[in-house]
């Protein structure tokens, strides 16, 4: 029996916060490919209006600062390896792409909870979906585990001090 789920990773591991990072990602995705059936079915409810706001505060907020850390900290220290330097410029396009669909969605989710129509959402969140599950799906098997062998111990706390300074927290938060 299990009394406690094991804890969160902190920014003592950064590698497994971006990990679970790319959890929470995969379900909002989630919560947004529900959101045609739901608001078919049931309108734009009070449980519809705050998935939408919870989803719109994670990628305004905690989205941006993913795709932070990954530029700025963990994608400089893995550019010396060779083998990763395509992956890497492919993946930095992908948030390129990512950030345009998001701007997309949003807009047209804020459109929904001002009251008018958002007839092109469904498009839009297959979109932004798109782009990010087969994203994730490439970091999580081959850039992390890469990080994981590459990166050294002082490499791996400087990575979590610099993305808990982002967010303007202790690196033991």
């Amino acid at each position: 029996m299990v009394l406690l789920n094991s804890p969160a990773p902190n920014f003592d591991d950064p590698l497994g916060l971006i990990g679970a990072c790319h959890g929470r990602i995969l379900d909002h995705c989630t919560a947004l490919e529900r959101l045609p059936a739901w608001l078919a079915k049931r309108g734009l409810d009070d449980q519809a209006k705050q998935a939408i706001k919870r989803v719109m505060r994670y990628f305004d907020s905690a989205g941006r600062h993913h795709h932070k850390d990954e530029e700025d900290d963990l994608f400089p220290l893995l550019r010396s390896e060779a083998t990763l330097t395509s992956l890497i410029d492919d993946l930095i396009r992908q948030h390129v792409l990512q950030e345009a669909a998001w701007q997309k969605l949003a807009n047209l989710l804020s459109d929904l909870l001002d009251g008018r129509q958002a007839p092109e959402l469904e498009n839009a969140i297959n979109g932004f979906v798109n782009a990010y599950r087969p994203h994730i799906d490439l970091e999580n098997t081959w850039l992390l585990p890469a990080a994981e062998r590459l990166l050294s111990q002082n490499q791996i706390t400087e990575l979590g001090r610099s993305m808990a300074d982002r967010r303007g927290v202790s690196a033991k938060e």
